[in-house]
């Protein structure tokens, strides 16, 4: 995996808790960014999977799958693919 350099502003609390946890800030950074990543791709599922049920409870009324059916497939099939 490629890896960029990037410069980023960190408030001064956040810096020294960065900094007492000891180790390589890079990595920590990217470790929490990672995590974060990964509790939105967990919250969008758990939508997506509401949005699935909603609409396999009102598919008997509509011939077609709804618009939500389709777009919570989609985000179903998104976050079950590699990262």
């Amino acid at each position: 995996m490629a890896v960029r350099q990037i410069s980023i502003t960190l408030d001064e609390e956040l810096l020294q808790f960065l900094d007492q946890s000891g180790g390589n800030r890079s990595a920590a950074i990217a470790e929490a960014v990672r995590h974060w990543r990964d509790q939105q791709w967990q919250h969008r599922l758990a939508e997506a999977y509401a949005a699935l049920a909603e609409a396999d409870a009102d598919r008997s009324a509509s011939p077609s799958p709804p618009d939500a059916l389709i777009a919570a497939r989609e985000a179903a099939e998104l976050a079950a693919s590699p990262s």
